[in-house]
């Protein structure tokens, strides 16, 4: 039983650490678009 609930949690763990770095990469895709901006690789 608590096997599952472990899985269970780290299911939402990596959906969660996936959500985050998706928001990542979409930013700095938006950021990059932009030719004139200053930030460079910023995070």
């Amino acid at each position: 039983m608590t096997f599952l609930i472990e899985v269970k949690n780290r299911e939402v763990y990596f959906c969660d650490l996936a959500a985050f770095l998706l928001s990542k990469i979409m930013y700095f895709l938006i950021f990059s678009r932009k030719k004139n901006s200053n930030k460079k690789l910023f995070f």
